[in-house]
């Protein structure tokens, strides 16, 4: 058995499946709906790139719930130019697409220690 990267003394039994070392239990998360396994460091560095895209995405989300209406209304109600229209529902619905991913990204930002349980067809039955 590895020995765990952070603390060499103890025994790991897991890697993480992102930087492929191997850790001890204590030093590994459950992150998303998916519980996925990972270190501390990479789940901060996969933490800090969707806190980036999570405001990204809610910038996109309300310029085209600002937009999208605004040129649903100038192309089809006033109109003047059908194209310009469907592009204003083009924005609503990519919004309404960016609002969805934003949710998902929050679930995976939720994490939770690890406890590793054993392979109940490894345990003895006596």
């Amino acid at each position: 058995m590895p020995n765990c990267f952070t603390h060499p003394d103890r025994e790991s039994e897991t890697q993480c499946p992102y930087c492929a070392k191997s850790f001890c239990d204590d030093c590994l998360l459950l992150h998303g709906n998916l519980d996925r396994i990972t270190c501390t460091n990479c789940f901060n560095s996969i933490a800090g790139r969707l806190r980036s895209s999570i405001s990204r995405r809610r910038l996109f989300a309300v310029a085209g719930l600002l937009l999208g209406p605004y040129l649903f209304y100038v192309g089809y109600v006033r109109g003047s130019d059908t194209t310009t229209a469907l592009i204003g529902i083009a924005c609503i619905i990519a919004s309404a697409v960016n609002l969805a991913r934003i949710k998902t990204y929050r679930d995976t930002l939720q994490f939770r220690p690890y406890t590793h349980t054993p392979n109940p067809s490894s345990a003895k039955s006596g």
